[in-house]
């Protein structure tokens, strides 16, 4: 039991590991608004962020602060090459961990607020929000580094065996000897 948990476990980080992931912007929205939804886009490296425009005449330029409405300085900052209307998508590969802004260019649109903020995180933990696959990361307090959940307070001992309820009968439904459950957790066999 405990080498098939291990041989899934470690099945399933090498997926997570392999696995990109499209994140998607939408460019304007259904009611016709000049946003980027979301505004902070996370992503991790080796993610695909694929800008979607939705409604309007919309660009999409890097930028090198947070509403600053220029162009990044950078050699190599992404831009959509003009401005657009729907259908068009335009897709920036998340190639190195950071944080980056984008705006658009259209006239008017980035001092009216539509700009965002691109955080990329470096694969090994999520950037904030739901890594690459979608899963959520734990709950503050949640599972430990390995991904085993401890027990609840008051909850199975180290062997792994649930304590019997409180005037009752455990889980498995026999009754341990008197004393308890046994060193090592497990529950000697129900007599029928």
């Amino acid at each position: 039991m405990k080498e098939t948990l291990a041989i899934f476990l470690l099945l399933a980080g090498l997926v997570t590991i392999s696995h990109t992931a499209d994140v998607t912007v939408n460019v304007g929205n259904v009611i016709g608004a000049n946003v980027f939804e979301p505004a902070t886009v996370m992503a991790n490296v080796g993610d695909n962020v694929i800008f979607n425009w939705v409604s309007g005449i919309h660009s999409v330029i890097e930028s090198d602060a947070e509403a600053a409405c220029v162009k990044s300085a950078k050699p190599d900052a992404f831009a959509s090459g003009g401005a657009f209307a729907a259908p068009k998508q335009f897709t920036v590969p998340a190639k190195a961990a950071g944080k980056t802004w984008f705006y658009c260019g259209v006239p008017g649109h980035c001092a009216g607020g539509m700009y965002g903020t691109l955080i990329i995180a470096d694969g090994t933990a999520p950037a904030g929000g739901a890594p690459a696959g979608g899963a959520m990361p734990p709950a503050a307090g949640g599972a430990p580094a390995g991904g085993a959940m401890p027990p609840a307070a008051g909850g199975a001992p180290a062997g792994g065996a649930m304590p019997p309820a409180a005037g009752g009968a455990p889980a498995g439904g026999a009754m341990p000897p008197a004393g308890g459950v046994p060193a090592g957790g497990a529950m000697p066999p129900a007599v029928l």
